[in-house]
């Protein structure tokens, strides 16, 4: 756990959480971490009712959950933050995955966009 909050410390900018929906372990580590170090946390589904531009000029202490169906907010959210920010991709994926479970084309978005990307292991 200490790990990750380090990790989300790392990040001048937002830090962007991504695993599966189902997957309650990552959800639950990801909630934890965003508390100790100070994050607004924002689901998926807190997105949807907030302008991306509002968000971002609101705090750079965000912790948001993404989606690959997000990717047209994300890109907007990215646009209107401040140029300085450092922005992390915080990737959770099981011990027993030998490869990634993120599609190419999410991957690629965050790498164009200059978002360092961290796998963290569960179990």
């Amino acid at each position: 756990m200490k790990n990750l909050e380090k990790t989300m410390e790392s990040a001048s900018g937002t830090v962007f959480l991504y695993c599966s929906r189902k997957d309650e372990e990552s959800i639950s580590l990801f909630t934890s971490a965003a508390e100790h170090t100070g994050r607004r946390l924002l689901r998926r589904e807190d997105c949807q009712a907030l302008g991306p531009a509002v968000l971002a000029s609101t705090s750079d202490k965000n912790a948001i959950f993404a989606a690959p169906s997000m990717m047209g907010f994300l890109n907007r959210y990215l646009e209107a933050c401040p140029a300085k920010q450092r922005h992390l991709l915080i990737h959770a994926h099981a011990a027993h995955e030998a490869i990634r479970s993120m599609s190419l084309v999410f991957h690629d978005f965050w790498e164009e966009r200059q978002v360092r990307i961290e796998d963290f292991c569960i179990g």
